[in-house]
């Protein structure tokens, strides 16, 4: 009865103490990875706040929408209705204002056919990815058709080639990104004017055990027995998001490896994602891990949608667990949370992730509704300790990350950012100690470094005299010795 009782208070403290709201706002428990790759619980980073219906959102049943969009100003969202055929434009408050289903131009009128995707410039401009017509519509808000790129032409393409556009984003310069269903040489690339361009940003081959044996056996056979061998390809792109400085992010379903699922792709199409080489968290392995398998089947993250928030905060979504991750431009995982399920915060098909407002959106196409993540306060924290670590600012970011240990002592990263701190407060017995229990070798050896030269130059007066002394004795004790020697012999000979 006693441990009963003890742990019955144990619990209604963790209720209502500070930092434990998280748990309680949630229907799952956030975690995130330690050095050695295992799951350790931690405040969730985000909660749910609502979820939001067709009917909430004054504009009738939805029916399996697959993509949402957030324009610049974070003023207007744009939801893509596949089942319905049209696109919904919601104001801030998540209220449909208008309705686009009809399209003219000079020929007449066009209506969509399974659209999936939708991306909209700055100009208003909104670019629609029309995959069950096999085109790119590229239309006024008002519905008024400014262009249509239908199957791209090249000696690059296969005449029998068929164009499926599913997720889009458009450069500065006008040139539209697409990714298709079906494609493996990576994004197709048109220019300002609807001309195909280039494939962009294409993956590599994952090098296995499978792809060498292969190798190995095709300098063995002959041409007949290779063309019926397995070709292996290059995996083709799951979605894609562009940022305000142009550079693309890329997310794939799997990987054979398990490796790089997330890609930043600069203008020549090179995955410039940085992998942070001082904290454990940061890792080429995006999403769960280790891999799992389940009869005999491999279950791994599979994203189906990335953004980039206004602080620069990568998001993930992952269709096998419904998880999203968020990640900052070093791949240091900061939360996961979400999951499959019929609660508030959980999803039974997630397709599309987007950011407003401070707020993450997350798209369900078999709930047909959206559901909106505000950050908790251990988010926030996080969030703000994150941000003036990756500006330099070490000595402002030591409050924070030591305010979130206090509410996960867990959370690995506010060691490394704690030792940061004090290696730039030229404090490095106590920085050695943070990176020690960050597991940060790199910046434990830094520090110990650092504090090596502190003391070879505090001690250098003392250290020189005592060197000094020492040869000084030394060439004493061996002159002395010669004396000795001289006077002996001498001894010797006079006996003689």
């Amino acid at each position: 009865m006693r441990r009963i009782l003890s742990i019955s208070i144990l619990a209604a403290l963790v209720t209502i103490l500070p930092g434990s709201y998280a748990y309680a706002e949630t229907t799952y428990l956030g975690y995130t990875y330690n050095t050695w790759d295992e799951a350790v619980p931690s405040p969730a980073g985000y909660v749910p706040e609502r979820f939001y219906s067709g009917a909430d959102i004054g504009a009738g049943n939805l029916k399996e929408p697959q993509d949402i969009f957030v324009d610049r100003e974070n003023e207007i969202m744009y939801v893509v209705d596949s089942g319905n055929n049209r696109i919904l434009l919601l104001d801030r408050d998540y209220k449909a204002f208008r309705t686009v289903e009809i399209f003219t131009s000079p020929k007449g009128q066009e209506t969509l056919n399974n659209p999936r995707g939708i991306y909209v410039d700055n100009t208003g401009t909104m670019y629609i990815a029309d995959q069950g017509n096999s085109r790119i519509l590229v239309s006024e808000k008002n519905g008024s058709i400014k262009k249509i790129i239908e199957t791209p032409r090249s000696d690059l393409i296969p005449e029998n080639f068929q164009f499926k556009p599913d997720k889009l984003v458009v450069d500065k310069a006008g040139r539209i990104y697409v990714q298709c269903t079906g494609v493996f040489q990576g994004l197709i690339c048109f220019d300002e004017n609807g001309s195909f361009n280039r494939f962009y940003g294409s993956n590599r081959v994952d090098v296995t055990v499978s792809l060498l044996r292969d190798m190995l056996w095709r300098k063995l056979l002959t041409k007949e027995q290779k063309d019926k061998m397995i070709r292996f390809i290059p995996i083709e792109y799951s979605n894609v998001y562009i940022d305000n400085e142009d550079f693309i992010y890329a997310v794939v379903r799997k990987s054979e490896n398990s490796n790089r699922e997330i890609k930043k792709l600069n203008a020549l199409g090179i995955n410039v994602l940085r992998i942070g080489k001082n904290s454990v968290y940061a890792s080429s392995d995006y999403g769960d891990r280790p891999v799992i398998y389940d009869r005999g089947f491999m279950v791994d993250t599979a994203f189906v949608d990335v953004n980039v928030d206004d602080d620069n905060f990568i998001n993930a979504l992952d269709s096998t667990r419904g998880r999203i991750f968020q990640y900052d431009q070093e791949s240091n995982m900061l939360f996961v949370f979400g999951g499959i399920g019929e609660q508030l915060g959980t999803f039974e098909s997630p397709a599309a992730i987007e950011s407003m407002n401070k707020k993450i959106i997350v798209l369900d196409s078999k709930k047909n509704g959206f559901t909106v993540f505000r950050a908790s306060d251990f988010g926030k924290l996080v969030k703000k300790a994150v941000n003036l670590y990756n500006e330099g600012r070490y000595r402002e970011a030591l409050e924070p990350w030591e305010e979130v240990l206090e509410r996960n002592c867990n959370y690995e990263l506010a060691y490394i950012g704690i030792g940061q701190a004090y290696m730039n407060m030229e404090k490095y017995i106590p920085a050695m100690k943070n990176f020690k229990l960050g597991y940060d070798k790199y910046g434990y050896s830094r520090a110990y470094k650092e504090y090596a030269v502190d003391i070879v130059r505090e001690y250098f007066g003392t250290i020189a005299i005592l060197l000094i002394l020492i040869v000084v004795i030394s060439k004493i004790y061996k002159n002395r010795r010669a004396i000795v020697n001289k006077y002996r012999i001498k001894r010797e000979l006079r006996k003689r």
